[in-house]
């Protein structure tokens, strides 16, 4: 159990809807579908009733609910507390930007600012978009661009 698979089942929920979830945490509605599944698998019991229109709960999926929004509150109060325990300047970097920008252009940075103290994490895009919005981040180094008014997207590189 992960907790990406936690967050999708929680959208699922809180949408009623595949797609709509998928939206919502900017991952496809296969994603949505595949951790719904693991999850069920893992857990051997049906979380969710599925009809045309939308997403229902079983009991057990209820259950399961309040579960995974406790663990997943409990994750973004841990990051909280410990990413800001310091001065430094938290970073989350999806994959392609902490490989290959990241080392090209911290330490022209840095030699500017010797001072600056960067706390680096590496998650998928999505990730990094909901621990910058939730505040657990100071900055994002992302490769896709969102619509949402809350966020400010520049883009550094091509």
């Amino acid at each position: 159990m992960e907790f990406r698979q936690l967050r999708s089942f929680i959208a699922l929920v809180e949408c009623e809807n595949f797609t709509l979830a998928a939206s919502k945490i900017y991952v496809s509605q296969p994603t949505i579908s595949t951790h719904l599944r693991i999850l069920e698998d893992e857990l051997q019991t049906q979380l969710v009733i599925r009809d045309t229109k939308k997403v229902r709960l079983t009991e057990r999926g209820r259950e399961f609910y309040d579960f995974a929004k406790r663990v997943v509150g409990l994750e973004d109060q841990l990051k909280q507390s410990w990413l800001k325990d310091n001065d430094s300047i938290h970073l989350g970097a999806s994959t392609i930007p902490s490989t290959y920008l990241l080392p090209r252009v911290l330490p022209d940075f840095l030699a500017k600012e010797p001072n600056a103290h960067f706390v680096i994490t590496q998650a998928d895009s999505t990730a990094v978009i909901d621990d910058v919005r939730s505040g657990i981040y100071d900055l994002g180094y992302v490769g896709m661009r969102i619509d949402d008014t809350d966020l400010v997207f520049t883009p550094v590189a091509r």
